[in-house]
């Protein structure tokens, strides 16, 4: 076995953890309950599963065309066939980062791939709907086909990634001003490819050749969560990356700055000036970009930890380079290596600990406490309304839906709430489902207010208490009018 590994190259090592990493993953998605999110994780779903019946899901802005596009196929088969196409991204960001690091000229670059797979917000998202992976994925390989000059492949990739995540508008922002620098100002238009294309195909749909701007769900200079502080972001780095990486991503980051003075000053060479644009400039676009949106409360940012996962592979490679810079003194030794290798130790055994932003099975790997109510909800409904996929109900709950196997976007199966009080359009013994987050948030209904409303009699209430022990509660209602 020794003889095997001393034979093995860089190369063939990390093709063979991807591999081993990949057994992992699937071994905890048929292990786990999990849907890491509870909303946008399974709406993104819901859109690529019913975009046959309803082609417009294929230039939804919300929902990306891209992901819906390559995800429609595999929605068919249930939301853990989603759940294994991410898991594939998440295996394939782990081969790629190793390139891409390679490629920039990093010392040890396996170790990058190991970083990212340390990282637990890069684990949980791959067990989501969520678009992030696949966004990782795209702009890793956009970056390597870049590095290898392969320029029109490269910024055709880069133009599609808006419509994979927003965020892909910050990355093209960066490589426009990357292309400036190094004077290809023939290739710029490549960057405008993937707009003109929706615009095209999607002005059959909407009758615009501008919806890819007009139908931008998050082109709004407010939020209906408000706002929150600008260190937020630092503040929650340790869920993201955990304690370990966080340190050394912003002694990456430091290494980062020294590369930029040294651009400013023109001695930098080519494989440096990319690594400066394409690794830390997209890294800094999308997260001051978040860091933005939150403080001033636009753009419809939540302040959610989880789009940072789009950009988890470059905080690897930079968290390597802050490896490499903290033992820049003394790599002359063989001590600089065993230190690098301890770091790297530190770093992969940090998931595993006892520390609170470390994996915790029943807070990361099982149903949200949400879903666990609404489940028993599903049973209750399913023995109590045996007819209940003949009528209407109104709830803004996806977990529901897919459980009850219900076509969320057929009015004639469910109405979400705020369209059920203003049309006002009950009608006797249809369903009314509250919860303690969407309806409050999204459907604008408190739970007093659909008391006092006077139509509605309280059928039952679940709940389910969550890791940090807070209850969570959903109620069903049925509509029986005011003379009841």
């Amino acid at each position: 076995m020794l003889n095997l590994l001393r034979s093995l190259t860089e190369e063939k090592a990390v093709k063979l953890l991807s591999l081993a990493f990949f057994i992992i993953l699937l071994v905890l998605l048929f292990a786990s309950s999990t849907t890491t999110d509870e909303g946008d994780s399974l709406m993104h779903f819901l859109y690529a599963k019913y975009a046959f019946r309803y082609p417009a899901h294929f230039f939804n802005q919300w929902a990306k065309p891209v992901y819906v596009m390559v995800m429609a196929p595999f929605a068919q088969f249930g939301f853990a066939a989603v759940q294994l196409v991410n898991i594939f991204f998440t295996t394939a960001n782990f081969y790629v980062v190793y390139r891409v690091a390679k490629q920039a000229g990093i010392p040890n670059a396996w170790m990058a791939s190991l970083i990212y797979a340390a990282t637990p917000l890069s684990v949980l998202v791959s067990f989501s709907g969520l678009t992030e992976p696949m966004f990782a994925f795209a702009t890793l390989l956009s970056i390597l086909l870049l590095q290898q000059k392969k320029f029109y492949f490269s910024l055709l990739l880069f133009s599609f990634l808006p419509f994979i995540r927003s965020e892909g508008l910050l990355v093209c922002g960066v490589i426009f001003i990357y292309l400036l620098v190094i004077e290809k100002y023939d290739l710029i238009p490549l960057l405008l490819f993937g707009h003109i294309f929706y615009s095209l195909t999607g002005y059959f749909v909407h009758h615009d050749l501008m919806w890819v701007f007009n139908k931008l769900s998050y082109a709004t200079l407010s939020s209906a969560y408000g706002s929150g502080r600008w260190f937020h972001f630092f503040n929650v780095m340790s869920e993201i990356t955990g304690v370990v990486v966080k340190y050394l991503l912003w002694a990456g980051v430091f290494y980062g700055f020294i590369l930029l003075i040294r651009a400013l000053r023109k001695k930098i060479n080519e494989t440096e000036q990319q690594e400066l644009w394409l690794l830390y400039g997209i890294f800094l676009a999308v997260f001051a970009g978040h860091i933005v949106f939150w403080a001033l409360g636009i753009f419809n940012s939540m302040g959610l930890v989880r789009p940072i996962a789009g950009i988890t592979p470059l905080i690897a490679i930079i968290a390597l380079r802050g490896i490499q810079y903290v033992t820049a003194s003394i790599q002359q030794w063989k001590a600089g290596l065993y230190v690098q290798y301890l770091l790297l130790a530190a770093v992969l055994v940090f998931p595993f600990t006892s520390n609170v932003y470390a994996y915790k099975w029943n807070r990361d790997f099982e149903l949200k406490a949400d879903q666990q109510a609404q489940l028993q909800l599903v049973k209750y409904i399913k023995q109590h309304y045996p007819n209940y996929n003949q009528q209407i109900m109104y709830h803004v709950l996806p977990w529901i839906s897919i459980q009850l196997k219900q076509d969320w976007f057929n009015p004639n199966q469910h109405i979400h709430i705020n369209d059920a009080f203003t049309r006002n359009q009950f009608k006797k013994g249809e369903l009314f489902i509250w919860d303690d987050w969407f309806a409050v948030v999204e459907g604008h209904a408190p739970l007093e207010a659909v008391r006092k409303d006077g139509r509605f009699k309280e059928v039952i209430t679940f709940e389910a208490k969550d890791y940090w022990g807070n209850v969570r509660k959903t109620v069903l209602f049925e509509y029986v009018g005011k003379d009841e």
